[in-house]
């Protein structure tokens, strides 16, 4: 037996993340079956997601998806193409590009929210309350800086 597999905390953090990744295949595939209906990928999604709420310009769009700037600019028009977003001249530095979700736009992310709640409510049905509260608590303290 290793010194590593001889400590709980090492086990623990071992098995957290096996499972972390396991996790998130899983939730790939649910994200893939939620938006499906809306006629978006899940990168599509979050792109949207994004603009709704942090990102306003293409390179923080790149930097938020972690993607090359010319993968961001292909989701960009696909985006445009179906009037989910907008691009204009920024008003206080004309050399950059504004990104703004249209009226369609923000009626698809309102949608793919509702989705994303649905079968997240679902999942988390077999949960209890004490268990829900758990989870925020520690989704929260795994998001502080």
């Amino acid at each position: 037996m290793t010194a590593r597999a001889a400590d709980p905390r090492s086990a623990l953090m071992t098995e957290l993340h096996e499972s972390t990744f396991r996790l998130m295949r899983v939730q790939r595939q649910v994200a893939e079956r939620a938006f499906a209906p809306l006629g978006l990928r899940p990168v599509q999604a979050f792109a949207l997601a994004l603009l709704g709420q942090e990102a306003s310009y293409p390179k923080e769009l790149a930097h938020l998806l972690d993607t090359p700037p010319s993968v961001v600019s292909v989701l960009l028009a696909d985006l445009e193409e179906r009037a989910l977003i907008s691009r204009a001249v920024d008003p206080q530095d004309r050399r950059r590009v504004r990104l703004e979700l249209t009226p369609e736009g923000e009626r698809v992310l309102a949608a793919v929210h509702a989705a994303w709640f649905e079968v997240n409510a679902e999942r988390l049905a077999r949960l209890d309350t004490s268990d829900l509260q758990a989870l925020v608590r520690i989704q929260k303290a795994l998001l502080e800086e």
